[in-house]
């Protein structure tokens, strides 16, 4: 349901001086004005602290992928095809317990 309000466009007669006075009235109490300004400094405000946030976000990020590439590098290089960590292949024993008795 449509409000009847919506529909109005005004005849370009002057306004009352009633509707005037009320107007201003609206305006005094609910500090439209003075809202609007207020709320816009704010959201700049806050607009500004989100970039800044994002842009520290950023390179956080760029350092935590440059530090998991360096760990990666790092590991694949002392890592050993046994899985033991060491760099060094061991030999094997052979038979060494064979044939004693």
């Amino acid at each position: 349901m449509a409000d009847k309000d919506d529909d109005w466009k005004p005849n370009g007669r002057p306004q009352s001086t009633i509707a005037r006075n009320f107007s201003a009235s609206l305006h005094d109490v609910f500090d439209i004005d003075k809202n609007l300004g207020g709320l816009s400094q704010s959201l700049e405000q806050k607009k500004k602290a989100v970039d800044s946030q994002t842009k520290e976000l950023e390179a956080l990020e760029a350092r935590l992928k440059e530090t998991e590439e360096r760990l990666k590098q790092k590991t694949s290089r002392t890592s050993s095809p046994s899985g033991r960590g060491s760099p060094h292949r061991r030999q094997p024993v052979g038979d060494a317990f064979y044939g004693h008795e």
